[in-house]
């Protein structure tokens, strides 16, 4: 699949950057912000110098921020679990795709079904019609 230029021109300034420069989180803030131009900044309460923003805590108080969608398009929201807590997120690119930043790569498109088992569900952001 063919992605929109902005979104190629993302994927390829955020590829291979650490987990310890930009979480997940961040890399969703970040495609927001610079490719549909929506500030999803709400992270940035749960900061703590002495620790690092919790998905979890995230996604609990803004849930109602996000609504469920059964199609995933370029650019939702994916809720995954580590460990059995919702914990992580990434950002659907197309079947069978997706980008994300994880401890053990660092930003990266990887493949869905790697993660197939751990997905809880696919997300839009209520205002990104």
């Amino acid at each position: 699949m063919e992605f929109p230029k902005e979104v190629t021109n993302f994927l390829i300034k955020y590829i291979g950057t650490p987990y310890s420069e930009l979480d997940c989180w961040e890399v969703v803030q970040r495609f927001y912000t610079e490719i549909k131009g929506i500030d999803l900044r709400i992270a940035s309460r749960y900061s703590d110098p002495t620790n690092k923003k919790i998905i979890s805590r995230i996604v609990e108080v803004e849930k109602d921020n996000f609504y469920k969608v059964d199609e995933p398009r370029l650019g939702d929201i994916m809720l995954m679990r580590v460990d059995g807590v919702l914990a992580h997120v990434g950002i659907y690119l197309c079947p069978g795709k997706f980008f994300h930043t994880f401890k053990s790569t660092g930003c990266a498109i990887v493949s869905i079904y790697t993660w197939a088992k751990k997905i809880e569900g696919y997300y839009r952001w209520q205002n990104s019609e």
